[in-house]
């Protein structure tokens, strides 16, 4: 039990059977999600895996960070989406990319511009979900691009043809 923290959560976890099982993790209403061992090491792949989970964290801290920092900027932002991609290997252990594409809105001046670039960079070092597996060893970088709104609702567009809108 907890007498001090910053930051407390509880997590509910159940397993069915063996290796080849699944499982599920919850913690409060905003995350549940099924886990299990992948097929590639005899598990089920019935889940999400660690690595995933591990990534998908590095994911959420960046993207919370850079949006706080673009906010604490007062940045006229009409939206962001991102891919990353992730590797895991013997000789070079985890490496996660992580490329977002920021979109301001057209009134953005370049001062803005070139602020939101910056910020676009630096919000990695300031995630500290990021900085704790970089200290286990992860390579964690940034390759991000900042555009202006379009006649395209990119954004949307980006949803739709990654099937995101659950």
């Amino acid at each position: 039990m907890f007498t001090m923290a910053d930051n407390q959560v509880e997590f509910n976890t159940v397993w069915y059977q063996g290796v080849k099982g699944n499982g599920k993790i919850q913690s409060g209403e905003s995350l549940k999600t099924s886990i299990a061992i992948p097929e590639l090491k005899g598990g089920s792949g019935d889940g999400t895996e660690p690595f995933r989970m591990l990534v998908s964290s590095t994911i959420a801290c960046y993207v919370m960070t850079l949006t706080f920092m673009l906010h604490q900027n007062k940045l006229p932002v009409s939206g962001l989406y991102m891919n990353t991609e992730a590797s895991e290997t013997k000789e070079k252990g985890i490496v996660i990319t992580h490329y977002p594409h920021l979109i301001l809105m057209e009134e953005a001046n370049e001062d803005q511009i070139k602020t939101a670039q910056n910020l676009v960079d630096e919000a990695e070092k300031k995630c500290h979900i990021g900085n704790f597996v970089k200290q286990a060893g992860a390579q964690i970088s940034v390759a991000g691009k900042v555009s202006l709104l379009s006649d395209v609702d990119e954004v949307s567009d980006y949803v739709d043809k990654h099937g995101l809108d659950w």
